[in-house]
């Protein structure tokens, strides 16, 4: 692995700060496990004399960053710092003194239709003179070759009035964030005399730009799939190139960046990017742990710095067995080949709402629940033998994600059969809430272990409104009629807003409105609304407008013993293919709106566009 000169692993302290001490002890950890680098994405995290608003408990001090500085060094390990001088600006945007910079500040929506202050206006010259001194500032504190200044997800470019005059064609918006990426790299480069550093997610959408961009500057490329066999793009239509490929002719040096999310994820993002000719290393990117720990992330890091180092085995599971052996000081198949289980996935909760659940098109996943209570169970057996304290700590906090895992699976399970008639699951629910609960007071008591002096405790509140939206969701889909209503996504990067509505002969009233979006899942899937209906309903009306598009198979309404389905098609506005599809009960669908992503992204009237059928129901005799 000689090209992996960067060895790097990030700690997301924009999202969750973490105590000097948990610091100090993760560095070691890293400098251990083939690691040079300590990415510390910090956004505004930092406290400075031209950014003193923070409060004490609020960010970190320029003396705070020394010592991590000081001993990282000691370590063997460099210390880049990340920041965002585009968007994820939100620990800057929410203080009174620098609202103004915000590209939403006078209230107006952005691309997603929120008035979320996230992304810095690149047209303001007092945002510029800030980022100049913040700059400097953050470059006297850190020696590091490297800064990193972010530039992903920067949505909101170009929506203020001052930056909207230079946005009219889509070339303009493209301009605006290559003249700002400029005027940030006149000053890490050429001022500060440092190496810059990007996300590169929006060059996928500002392909034009790219030729211009200096060469100097290194691309980090984040892939998160769980198998990389070729490159997708982010919120592109999943775009199919190899970007590597394209840096490698410009000219550019870069590197890969995979997520905590899987050992699949790392190891085959890995092997794509080994005939990349100007890789020069990777970043293990660990985000947003507000509501969980590090711990066990650890093995998974663990595993990413000796892959990188060249600790390559004859397997995969060789190699993350040596890890397992090292971190819990026992070698033992069952325990290994459970945590391979764990870890080779990504594990991801389904969504739950107080009034609505979603469910992929062949139900609901029984065997992925019983593989979840196969692996608590023999990760709980283990809990008495492990012989290290780290190997004790990790397998803790497993059980406590295993534990919200397998409640929200009950909960969802419940749902389900609430909604299909079974009023007896509810008691699967309140179990699932009861062990919820549980899992809020562990949280708070291993806070002030794992997070001491770090205020306030985020976990216990967010699990206690877990539990809560759990049993509201189960005593409405008890109490209320149903609206079920079947879509289809392809791209999941996509993002369409869609709204839902039931009409009456002198009203309309909303049931829902945003990106429904079912993950994880296929393209085809089912939301269950619970509904407070009036009279019965004459229509459902479904309006799409935004990215990407939505598609919708069929609708169907349970009012009491009554039950309604589509009749006909009353009225279609916009682009609607297929209207008809929706009167069958079956699983092909009509599809609202423009399906090209990229199109509405350079569009914004077009994005703003909503396109809308008309769905007339009636009841089925008993």
């Amino acid at each position: 692995m000689e090209k992996y000169q960067i060895r790097a692993v990030q700690l997301d302290l924009a999202r969750q700060m973490e105590s000097m001490d948990f610091i100090r002890k993760f560095i070691d950890f890293i400098a251990g496990n083939g690691y040079n680098t300590l990415f510390l994405y910090v956004e505004w995290r930092i406290r400075t004399e031209s950014f003193s608003c923070p409060a004490d408990n609020d960010c970190y001090t320029a003396k705070e960053m020394g010592e991590i500085i000081r001993h990282a060094s000691s370590r063997g390990i460099d210390v880049i710092p990340g920041l965002s001088a585009f968007g994820h600006a939100e620990l800057l945007l929410k203080h009174d003194a620098f609202k103004s910079y915000g590209e939403l500040a006078d209230g107006r929506h952005g691309r997603f239709w929120t008035n979320s202050q996230h992304c810095i206006c690149l047209s303001q010259p007092g945002a510029r003179d800030l980022l100049d001194r913040y700059f400097s500032e953050i470059a006297d504190i850190f020696p590091s070759r490297y800064i990193h200044i972010g530039g992903d997800e920067s949505w909101d470019i170009g929506y203020c009035d001052r930056c909207a005059s230079k946005t009219g064609a889509f070339k303009h918006e493209q301009e605006l964030y290559l003249n700002h990426l400029k005027f940030c790299h006149t000053i890490i480069s050429g001022k500060l005399g440092r190496q810059m550093m990007i996300w590169d997610d929006m060059l996928e959408l500002y392909q034009d730009i790219l030729p211009e961009i200096p060469r100097d500057i290194l691309l980090v490329n984040w892939q998160y799939n769980p198998d990389i066999t070729s490159y997708m793009g982010h919120f592109a239509n999943n775009l199919s190139i190899h970007l590597l490929d394209t840096y490698d002719r410009l000219g550019f040096d870069y590197l890969i960046a995979p997520a905590d999310k899987s050992s699949a994820n790392i190891r085959t993002l890995t092997e794509y990017a080994r005939r990349g000719k100007r890789l020069i290393g990777g970043i293990l990117t660990c985000w947003e742990k507000s509501v969980i720990f590090m711990d066990s992330s650890l093995p998974l890091i663990a595993y990413a710095g000796q892959l990188w180092q060249g600790n390559e085995t004859s397997t995969p599971e060789e190699l993350f067995r040596k890890i397992v052996a090292g971190l819990f000081g026992m070698d033992d198949d069952l325990l290994t080949r459970t945590l391979w289980s764990i870890y080779e996935r990504e594990v991801t909760a389904p969504r739950l709402t107080a009034s609505s659940i979603s469910y992929p098109c062949e139900g609901f996943d029984h065997g992925g629940r019983a593989r979840l209570q196969l692996e608590y169970a023999v990760l709980e057996n283990f809990s008495g033998n492990v012989r290290t304290e780290l190997g004790r700590t990790i397998l803790q906090d497993l059980l406590r994600n295993l534990t919200f895992s397998l409640a929200y699976a009950d909960v969802h399970l419940a749902a389900r059969s609430i909604a299909f008639g079974d009023t007896a699951a509810s008691t699967l629910a309140a179990n699932a809430a009861e062990r919820l609960n549980k899992l809020a007071k562990e949280y708070g008591e291993a806070w002030g272990v794992l997070r001491s002096g770090v205020k306030p405790d985020m976990a216990s509140p967010f699990y206690e409104g877990c539990a809560k939206t759990a049993m509201d969701l189960v005593n409405r889909l008890s109490s209320s009629g149903l609206l079920r209503v079947r879509l289809c996504l392809p791209d999941k990067y996509s993002a369409a807003q869609t709204r839902i509505s039931l009409k009456y002969a002198s009203s309309t009233k909303e049931v829902a409105c945003g990106v429904l979006k079912h993950l994880p899942g296929g393209a085809l899937y089912e939301y269950i609304f619970a509904v407070d209906f009036e009279p019965h309903p004459i229509s459902v009306l479904v309006e799409v407008r935004g990215y990407g598009g939505q598609g919708i198979a069929y609708v169907e309404a349970h009012i009491g013993l009554v039950t309604l389905v589509p009749s006909a098609i009353t009225a279609v506005r916009g682009m609607v293919d297929s209207p008809n599809h929706v009167v069958d009960n079956d699983w092909k669908w009509a599809f609202l709106g423009e399906r090209d992503t990229m199109k509405c992204f350079r569009d914004r009237a077009m994005a703003e566009t909503w396109h809308a059928i008309e769905i007339q129901m009636h009841a089925l005799k008993p």
